[in-house]
């Protein structure tokens, strides 16, 4: 619609907000004092999925308003703008397969269909602007779909490792990974569901997704990991600061290696170390804290 310079400054312009955005939320969400919100933003944009997003364009920070709306709105007791704001996330949804599961299982049992309302609304309202641009393109996704799978692509994830050791050319084989992600939804929500809170559950099940994805989980969609990062680190500094050199030291060697990485063109598929060092982090990290979820502050 625009001269592509313009449109290529409004894009990056529109992420920059997002992730400010998403920065604060995430910060006032788990009980950041107000005085050291800038910590999030450094914590945001030194994260190198965030980086290599901003770098290549990618649609990444919208799928990671779609988890911080998704939350805020649950915090406000707004069901519609929740389901609403979770329709960002379906733009990739074998990123976060996990949290379609717990939404369906927690919108049925207490009967909260204000957020399959407000995500069908939302859902209609992006497949009709989708269909102005384009009449065909529900015909051309399906098709593109069922014949063109990504089966081509190295991601760097746990299935893709599994094929190639079993065989390259079996691409049904990356979706193994996925089942011990359901067991473990299984026994999770089983413990859990009667005291569920999104503000906790939503960060380990963002990672445990990413990590069991069947394809997909580039590096520059790590992004969407913010929110674990964020949590643990509003936590750590809130309730354990002898934690806090350890955890900053973790951030800073994680996102070394990465960056290096990129700087020397590595083949995507060797980030697949990243997603497990970043589950492993989160647990040591979390496991000596109380993470009880925070009201937002009106600041």
């Amino acid at each position: 619609l625009l001269d592509c310079r313009l449109a290529h400054l409004l894009w990056l312009g529109a992420h920059l907000l997002v992730l400010v955005w998403c920065a604060n939320a995430l910060w006032r969400l788990y009980g950041g004092p107000a005085e050291n919100r800038m910590g999030a933003h450094v914590l945001v944009f030194a994260f190198v999925p965030t980086l290599f997003c901003l770098t290549v364009g990618q649609i990444g920070p919208l799928i990671l308003l779609g988890a911080v709306g998704f939350l805020v709105g649950v915090k406000h007791g707004r069901d519609g703008w929740a389901g609403a704001a979770s329709v960002l996330l379906a733009i990739k949804p074998h990123l976060a397969y996990l949290f379609w599961i717990a939404l369906l299982l927690w919108t049925v049992r207490p009967r909260r269909w204000g957020v399959l309302g407000g995500g069908l609304l939302a859902g209609l309202l992006a497949i009709g602007v989708a269909l102005l641009c384009n009449p065909h393109v529900l015909s051309q996704y399906w098709y593109t779909f069922t014949h063109q799978p990504p089966a081509q692509y190295r991601s760097p994830t746990l299935g893709m490792a599994l094929r190639l050791l079993l065989g390259e050319e079996h691409f049904r084989l990356q979706f193994l990974a996925m089942l011990p992600g359901l067991a473990w939804l299984a026994l999770h929500w089983r413990r859990r569901r009667d005291a569920w809170d999104w503000n906790e559950r939503l960060p380990l099940l963002l990672l445990v997704s990413i990590l069991t994805a069947a394809y997909g989980a580039w590096p520059f969609d790590l992004v969407l990991l913010l929110v674990p990062v964020v949590q643990v680190a509003v936590v750590v500094q809130r309730e354990r600061r002898g934690l806090w050199l350890l955890a900053g030291i973790a951030y800073l060697a994680i996102n070394s290696v990465a960056a290096a990485q990129l700087a020397c063109e590595v083949e995507y598929f060797w980030f697949i170390w990243m997603t497990p060092v970043l589950l492993l982090a989160y647990l040591a990290l979390r496991r000596p804290l109380t993470l009880a979820p925070l009201s937002i502050h009106s600041n």
